[in-house]
Formats: structure tokens, sequence, C-alpha cells
């Protein structure tokens, strides 16, 4: 019999289900869990598995998309207008080091998976072409060739 105790999964017995007596007040009960919903068999089944690119390609140019808007609301939020309507959130440190780490989260290396696809520039997704002007590099775009 399967049971999960504190989400770990474990099979025993049905003589060993019983409360367990921690301290001389409290009892802790065993949940048995049935690891397969009614009406599921354990018949094999075919799953196939393609390459999608246009999917991904998509969704990759639906989180860039997404990224600039969130930088885009950043910066009207955080706007200085000299004799105008400043942002309502101008000198906000918080959010200045969340968009600071936003940009440093994307630039870095993940660390500890294999291959050559270790950042996000590997796979089309940066600030820009290497040496672009100055200015030039605030917003993410995608290199769908890559």
């Amino acid at each position: 019999m399967l049971v999960s105790i504190h989400g770990t999964t474990r099979e025993i017995s049905s003589k060993s289900i019983s409360p367990r007596v921690r301290k001389v007040w409290t009892i802790c009960w065993v949940q048995v869990v049935p690891l397969l919903p009614k009406g599921v068999t354990t018949t094999s089944v075919n799953v196939e598995v393609r390459h999608d690119s246009a999917s991904a390609s998509a969704a990759a140019a639906g989180f860039v998309e997404k990224y600039n808007e969130t930088q885009t609301l950043i910066d009207r939020m955080t706007a200085f207008v000299e004799d105008g309507d400043n942002g309502l959130l101008l000198g906000d440190g918080t959010l200045r080091r969340a968009k600071s780490s936003m940009q440093s989260i994307l630039t870095g290396a993940a660390f500890g998976v294999p291959g050559d696809l270790r950042t996000l520039s590997d796979v089309g997704i940066s600030f820009g072409v290497v040496g672009s002007a100055i200015g030039t590099t605030q917003t993410l775009v995608l290199d769908e060739a890559k």
C-alpha cells in the first residue's frame, strides 16, 4: 500500500497504518493517498515529442515584449519631469534595485547548466549587439536567427 506522509510517498504494509503517539497528548495520523485517480489504468501510452521552434520563438518574443513593457512602466513611474508631473514612485530605491536586479539576472549565466546555452544571449535574447551606442541598449531584443 502506498501512503503519503508530509509529502513523502512510501510503500508500507497495511498492518503498519495506525496512529502514532507524539509526546503524550498529540496523535499524528498517516493519510493514505491513492496515486492513480479513479478510472485511470496503468496501460502504456505513446507520447510523441517534436521540435517546435515556432512555439519557442513566440514564447521568447512574448517574454521580450512583457519585459520591455515592465521596464517602460518602471521608467514612467520613476520619471523626473522638470516643471511637470513626476512619476508617482520617483526616488523609490526599492524599485530601482528591482529593475537593476532584473537586468543582472537576464545578463547573468545559469550555473550548473551543461552545454553551450548558459545565458539568454546564447538563445538570442539580449540588450542589443555588443558595441551598440550608449543609450540604445535599454530594451531587450530577440535575435530570431539564434
